[in-house]
């Protein structure tokens, strides 16, 4: 049996980032704003806090073009995600 989840791009609360040396996980809401320090809200994405690895240097900017793609869309609420909910 195949199982798949619907998920409207309005329900997108947080995005979920792997290490892929310590696999600690590091979630920062849609919302919150990649800006540099002091004034950053979330991790710079740079590196894992845990066990500072160094992530790939096009994280950030692709994180930040998918979280700007997802906010021009979220109010067109018939738009929707299909997730294989099988893992």
């Amino acid at each position: 049996m195949h199982k798949e989840l619907l998920v409207s791009l309005s329900d997108l609360l947080a995005i979920s980032i792997e290490c892929p040396t310590c696999h600690s996980e590091i979630r920062m809401k849609m919302e919150a704003e990649l800006k540099p320090a002091p004034a950053r809200t979330i991790p710079p994405l740079e590196s894992c806090p845990v066990c500072s690895a160094k992530f790939d240097s096009t994280l950030r900017p692709n994180i930040q073009g998918f979280r700007e793609s997802i906010a021009a869309l979220r109010d067109h609420s018939k738009i929707s995600l299909q997730i294989n909910a099988e893992g």
